[in-house]
């Protein structure tokens, strides 16, 4: 019989408990430290979590929130045999289907990732968003400024100012007043441009062309408007 040993530092696997509105969860402590510079200092400075009795309350966070975040972490297995696992390469090692989240879930996802530092799990929120930018870029801006992803906002603003409907006025809320004014002004100024662009004639198709905003270049007009976004 062994009466001394030491505790294996990659496979020894402490829980972490959670407690959100009321609901515990156990998860694997590593998981949250290896993935989340605030969860290993806040997990550095406390006993909570440890233990079912003296579980780490997140206050601040919904379980509508975090079951989308722990359905990415943590995805559901499928089975894998060992031959096919040796030839074939994996981006983590996670072996399980890829999560099959909404728009509204990965949102918050990208939410929660960003708030805690999750660098890998805001990256896949990141791609799996992408489209936001033209189907919603309301949504994108907002989403870009509470997250910090300044790379959607111009092109988000671009979809803005060269659609032909206005800004409606639940989006200007969202957007606030700032923002709404810049992108006013943006396309205020396209009546300008495409005013001084006047009527062009195809020869070829025997058709009067109408200028449109869609075909304005704002670039210059974004950039001016929104100097600080760093598009990196």
């Amino acid at each position: 019989m062994v009466d001394e040993f030491r505790l294996d530092r990659d496979f020894f696997c402490q829980d972490l408990y959670l407690i959100v509105e009321g609901v515990q969860y156990k998860v694997l402590r590593k998981d949250f430290e290896n993935n989340s510079p605030v969860f290993r200092r806040v997990l550095g400075n406390t006993d909570d979590g440890g233990t079912l009795a003296n579980p780490l309350a997140l206050s601040d966070v919904k379980r509508e929130e975090l079951h989308p975040l722990l359905q990415v972490l943590y995805p559901k297995y499928v089975p894998i045999s060992l031959k096919s696992l040796a030839t074939q390469a994996y981006p983590s090692r996670y072996y399980g289907t890829p999560p099959n989240l909404t728009r509204t879930e990965w949102v918050s996802v990208m939410r929660l990732s960003s708030k805690w530092g999750m660098e890998p799990i805001r990256s896949l929120a990141n791609d799996a968003l992408r489209t936001i930018i033209t189907d919603d870029p309301v949504l994108a801006i907002c989403l870009a400024r509470d997250c910090g992803l300044d790379h959607w906002i111009k092109p988000a603003v671009t979809n803005l100012v060269k659609r032909q409907r206005s800004l409606a006025p639940n989006e200007i809320r969202a957007l606030g007043d700032e923002y709404s004014s810049r992108i006013c002004k943006i396309r205020e100024m396209a009546i300008d441009i495409i005013a001084l662009r006047g009527d062009v004639y195809d020869c070829r198709r025997n058709l009067l062309i109408l200028p449109h905003r869609c075909n304005v270049d704002f670039t210059s007009l974004i950039d001016y408007e929104f100097p600080s976004v760093n598009q990196n």
